[in-house]
């Protein structure tokens, strides 16, 4: 044996448990004042001594759980009456030699409260009580355990319950508790019961009419909580309060009756749709048949042509198309204002968080600043081209309304006569009489025939309007000048049509005028 073995096997040692107010129940081992490991101190015991668990705890203190506390008190006890365990001196703390276990006391409660204020469920141990893991309580020196405590019994007593797990505990989690025979009560009541029903009454274009029952007199939302509101201590199925209660306070509530109108409509059936479902009743069906809410729309830029007298004058303007509808963007637009949910149209109510992610701001005008109302003047390219870059603006696409080109079918010198008429662009038709001039006799005689106001002037060499009116012969009434002496002979004569050559209209002062 080394010196400094025997030194140690001559020292005393000393195991102390004892009671710290931040540690708990403590056991530790020291020698001369100085921290031991406690499989050293207890190295030379009896493997019966104390607990097996400690013999081999490279450590000098560890933490003593209450249900372990007694056993291990009362072994300690045991050692100090023994003579040859005198080398050990032994300190147990007044406060656990004290200690006894009786029977759980017969008014010993766990109540279960919750918190308004801060939303929360409260566990209270009543009269004193100081819980412990594992089923264990304390009252002074007075220790006691739970038969049939479970881990599950730590988590929700011990750890804080979620708001959103609040209906589970009350109806699961309290139930399984008093099975058992746990001393626990809530006063919460969770009644499965609706806080609040909506009955949909009369349906009107302008108007619907509600009935409101409420089922509980001053409920409050859970943070965390979805789809549950508490009064007191009654727990009731039910929607958000604070949009509920903005609803009723634009549309109050009287003799359990509210009107609403206007843009509330399609709120309420936004609603009906989604969070208040299950808490209305009525003739839904027929709501949203009567009280369409538009979902999907474009915003795009229509090219159309106005005509008069014949001609057409094409321009294009933003426009909303809404189920197959085309309506005025800047009428929508006029109709947005601050704070207002929905819009309406002939195709229904718009949503405005919609009409805003597609480009349509208010006031007349898009999300970027550009005019919905000023029509954009068309060029010849932009028609036939559909669209250009001049053209482009949050609308996703250039549509031209009746866009008559040439269908393939019928005479196609006809149709695109009537297609530069119809958007106002100046062209013609390349080949000799024979190709087109039976098409142009019918296309301007179907023109005077709608436009009873309009005029018609052909301009072309002697030869060819002499040919021309060879052709036609008398089924049109037209004034063929083609002398200056046939048009002296006209004077005061004002047909609809007339045929002339290039140098009597550059001489006729007049008729330029008019031209």
């Amino acid at each position: 044996m080394d010196i400094l073995t025997f030194i140690f096997d001559r020292a005393k040692i000393t195991l102390s448990l004892s009671l710290h107010p931040e540690q708990g129940y403590t056991f530790r081992t020291l020698t001369k004042d100085k921290p031991l490991w406690i499989s050293q101190a207890v190295s030379k015991l009896p493997s019966t001594c104390l607990p097996s668990k400690y013999l081999m705890l490279d450590q000098t203190e560890v933490q003593i759980e209450i249900h372990e506390l007694l056993d291990l008190r009362n072994q300690l006890c045991e050692m100090m009456k023994e003579s040859t365990f005198k080398r050990y001196h032994i300190l147990i703390d007044p406060l656990i030699m004290n200690l006894h276990h009786i029977e759980c006391p017969e008014n010993f409660l766990i109540e279960c409260t919750w918190d308004h204020h801060h939303h929360k469920l409260v566990v209270q141990f009543l009269n004193g009580v100081e819980p412990h893991l594992d089923g264990w309580f304390q009252k002074g020196n007075e220790i006691w355990n739970i038969p049939g405590w479970t881990s599950q019994d730590n988590r929700w007593l011990f750890n804080k319950v979620e708001p959103g797990l609040l209906p589970y505990f009350i109806d699961e989690v309290m139930s399984d508790m008093k099975s058992r025979g746990l001393p626990i009560i809530c006063p919460i009541q969770f009644l499965h019961e609706d806080a609040i029903h909506i009955a949909i009454g009369d349906i009107t274009q302008e108007t619907v009419q509600l009935s409101i029952n409420w089922n509980c007199q001053s409920p409050m939302d859970i943070p965390g909580l979805d789809d549950y509101v508490i009064d007191g201590d009654r727990l009731y199925l039910g929607p958000h309060l604070d949009p509920l209660m903005e609803f009723f306070t634009i549309y109050p509530i009287q003799n359990g009756l509210s009107l609403i109108s206007g843009d509330g409509i399609p709120y309420f059936i936004e609603m009906l749709s989604g969070e208040w479902s299950h808490f209305i009743s009525g003739d839904k069906e027929r709501l949203l048949e009567t009280h369409i809410i538009g979902l999907e729309f474009q915003l795009f830029l229509l090219g159309q042509t106005s005509i008069i007298n014949g001609v057409g004058n094409p321009s294009a303007i933003p426009m909303l198309s809404v189920n197959g509808l085309y309506v005025s963007a800047s009428d929508i637009s006029r109709q947005i204002r601050p704070g207002k949910r929905f819009v309406s149209s002939e195709s229904g109510w718009l949503p405005v968080s919609l009409l805003n992610q597609i480009g349509i701001g208010s006031m007349g005008r898009a999300t970027n600043g550009s005019s919905l109302e000023a029509p954009i003047q068309l060029l010849p390219a932009e028609i036939f081209n559909r669209g250009s870059a001049r053209l482009e603006g949050p609308w996703s696409r250039f549509e031209l309304l009746g866009h008559n080109w040439q269908s393939g079918e019928g005479n196609p010198t006809l149709q695109h006569l009537q297609f530069l008429s119809m958007w106002g662009i100046n062209g013609g038709v390349l080949g000799g009489l024979s190709q087109w001039s039976k098409p142009l006799h019918d296309f301007l005689q179907d023109l005077t025939e709608q436009y009873s106001d309009s005029h018609i002037l052909i301009v072309g060499k002697l030869v060819q309007l002499e040919s021309l009116k060879n052709l036609w012969g008398e089924s049109i009434d037209i004034l063929w000048l083609t002398s200056s002496a046939v048009l002296n002979k006209s004077a005061g004569h004002n047909p609809q049509w007339i045929a002339m050559t290039p140098s009597l209209l550059s001489k006729e002062a007049a008729l330029q005028k008019k031209i």
